[in-house]
């Protein structure tokens, strides 16, 4: 039962943190021997204001489309 947890910035759409579990679940099925209901995915979200990188504050990027 593998379990996937990931950290995104808040204020990704909820239709985007929903593809985005789809596919790293797909990716999991592919990857090991285990059925679909087995795959857990969990995001956990930061404000932009507690996210920094290479000394930078960042902000939610743009996702692709469907």
């Amino acid at each position: 039962m593998p379990i996937i947890r990931g950290t995104l910035i808040r204020g990704y759409a909820a239709d985007v943190r929903r593809r985005l579990a789809e596919r790293l679940t797909d990716a999991v099925a592919a990857t090991l021997k285990a059925p679909l209901d087995a795959i857990t995915v969990v995001f956990d979200e930061v404000d932009d204001g507690s996210y920094m990188r290479g000394r930078t504050a960042r902000s939610p990027g743009q996702a692709l489309r469907p």
